[in-house]
């Protein structure tokens, strides 16, 4: 997995399946607290090798936030729905802090 470190990083992950697993291991590298709430799949192409897209909901460090994803391998389209979700959450906070800065910069 990349990020905003240099190079690549790796975690296994456990769980009640490798949906879990692989959401394990997303966690613990990133060191995020992430709780996912809901989490739904579906096939959007007819056939063995179906698209599946995953929607899913999760609270990442006490924020609820959405993500969503599609692949012909539902465990690499799941992961890549908490990373969206992931990635809303770093915007987040980057907005927040960016709000805070200007407050306390300028007295707005």
């Amino acid at each position: 997995m990349t990020g905003p470190w240099a190079g690549e990083r790796s975690a296994r992950g456990t769980g009640d399946g490798p949906i879990a697993a692989a959401f394990t291991a997303v966690s613990e590298i990133l060191g995020r607290h992430v709780e996912v709430l809901s989490l739904t799949l579906r096939s959007v192409t007819p056939g063995r090798d179906s698209v599946g897209q995953v929607f899913l909901q999760a609270k990442i460090d006490g924020k609820s936030l959405s993500g969503h994803s599609a692949s012909t391998d539902i465990v690499e389209a799941s992961a890549r729905a908490l990373v969206h979700a992931l990635n809303k959450a770093r915007h987040a906070e980057r907005l927040e802090a960016s709000s805070l800065n200007s407050v306390y910069l300028w007295g707005v």
